[in-house]
């Protein structure tokens, strides 16, 4: 077995972020054609979909909040599906094991990559779609309403029940992209697939207790609860909860990375 934190790390006295810095800047000559492509992309889609609400005369409120959310939140989790795309093959991983960087700082690079770098490529493209949005619109003459030519804020609202739903909104988007990183290294080949099936199975079941749950605790009760008392606190506990497991998720698949072989074992 080859152990990356054993077999691949530096000296103590060599200066890790200097290392750091040097793994990313060899990352980006060797793959700065792919990340174009992939960025390329990601907003390409941004910019199709709001040049299409534009020239339906749609979009400038909560709908093309959902739309773009739901666009970006593929685009990441298919982004992180590929991260440990170069394991995959014996030589990939020969390679990716024996590079002389240490395995904390490998998997730091990719979770950079991963999870601030796409969450920042998904901001900018709701932004470029949104501006396209309103071209397309004005340029259509789809849509006079002045209202409609504004930029919906992603991150706030003056509405409670409206930010409770931002913040489930964040808490999914980044468990579901661990969960798509953890899928990456567990089972580099066709990663995406596998792991929309195994979350397919697992979100029916989770969603069939949560309902048996609810009814539960709303027949059983002692002190009945009004339902505007009770989904604000489960859904809040239920962002809390992803926030944990995300970060459990995180250490998880460091660890399946720090383990990884040059023979592929699932476990």
């Amino acid at each position: 077995m080859i152990d990356g934190d054993k077999t691949m790390s530096f000296p103590e006295n060599e200066n890790n972020g200097s290392e750091l810095y040097k793994l990313f800047r060899m990352d980006f000559l060797e793959n700065k054609k792919t990340y174009l492509y992939e960025l390329l992309v990601a907003w390409g889609i941004c910019i199709l979909l709001g040049s299409f609400m534009g020239i339906a005369g749609r979009g400038g409120g909560m709908g093309e909040l959902i739309a773009f959310y739901i666009a970006i939140h593929y685009i990441s989790n298919v982004y992180s599906s590929l991260s440990f795309s170069n394991m995959k093959h014996k030589s990939g991983r020969i390679a990716t094991l024996m590079l002389p960087v240490s395995c904390k700082e490998k998997y730091i690079m990719k979770w950079i990559m991963a999870v601030p770098v796409m969450f920042a490529v998904g901001i900018i493209g709701y932004y470029l779609g949104d501006a396209s949005r309103m071209i397309a619109a004005w340029l259509a003459d789809s849509r006079s309403c002045p209202s409609y030519f504004h930029v919906p804020n992603p991150f706030y609202s003056t509405d409670s029940e409206v930010e409770l739903l931002i913040f489930i909104a964040f808490t999914s988007y980044f468990f579901s992209q661990a969960l798509y990183l953890l899928g990456s290294i567990l089972w580099p080949k066709l990663s995406f697939i596998k792991t929309f099936a195994v979350l397919y199975v697992l979100q029916m079941i989770i969603g069939i207790i949560f309902l048996v749950c609810v009814k539960f605790i709303y027949k059983f009760m002692i002190i009945k609860i009004s339902s505007d008392i009770l989904v604000p606190n489960l859904l809040i506990c239920l962002g809390v909860i992803q926030i944990i497991l995300t970060f459990v998720i995180y250490w998880f698949t460091y660890i399946r990375f720090r383990r990884s072989e040059v023979v592929y074992r699932l476990f």
